[in-house]
């Protein structure tokens, strides 16, 4: 899509932590995506390679694919900040998104359902009902059609699963 919109588009032949963390710096990219295991890479480099490289450029780093382990995300917030998004989402077309802000607030949420998509989470000890810290089938509406997003951590607040 970013070709598409005219944006500078940078590919790596191989990836790697250290040659995405040059490339970052060098073409400041501002926006990417990442799966979990790609944050676990980075953040076993060793402090001296990850502080050595100019990450302020970012503005969206987007992640999904997986879930992302708590420590993992929150290291990668300390050290990226606000550019950090995560979503959920389903081939059939709806899922979930949170920013760095709202996941700070609530650990483990998933975020809030898209527009036009609804949510329903169901924690494995009480059907139809989410606690904090429990985790449970997150499923989703869109379009008409309904379906299983992910087992996730629930915080039982509305509005987040």
């Amino acid at each position: 899509m970013s070709l598409h919109l005219g944006h500078t588009v940078m590919l790596m032949d191989r990836w790697t932590a250290e040659g995405a963390l040059e490339r970052i710096e060098r073409y400041r990219v501002t926006s990417s995506h990442m799966a979990p295991t790609m944050f676990n890479r980075l953040l076993q480099l060793p402090d001296e390679v990850r502080s050595g490289y100019d990450v302020s450029s970012l503005r969206a780093m987007s992640h999904a694919a997986a879930p992302c382990p708590i420590e993992t995300k929150r290291r990668m917030i300390e050290w990226w900040g606000d550019s950090i998004w995560e979503y959920y989402a389903a081939t059939e077309g709806g899922g979930t998104s949170v920013s760095a802000a709202e996941w700070t607030e609530r650990p483990g949420t998933v975020g809030r359902a898209w527009s036009g998509c609804a949510t329903a989470s169901a924690a494995r000890s009480c059907p139809g009902r989410s606690t904090t810290s429990e985790r449970g089938l997150i499923g989703g509406q869109s379009a008409g059609w309904s379906f299983p997003l992910l087992f996730a951590s629930l915080t039982g607040r509305s509005g987040h699963g």
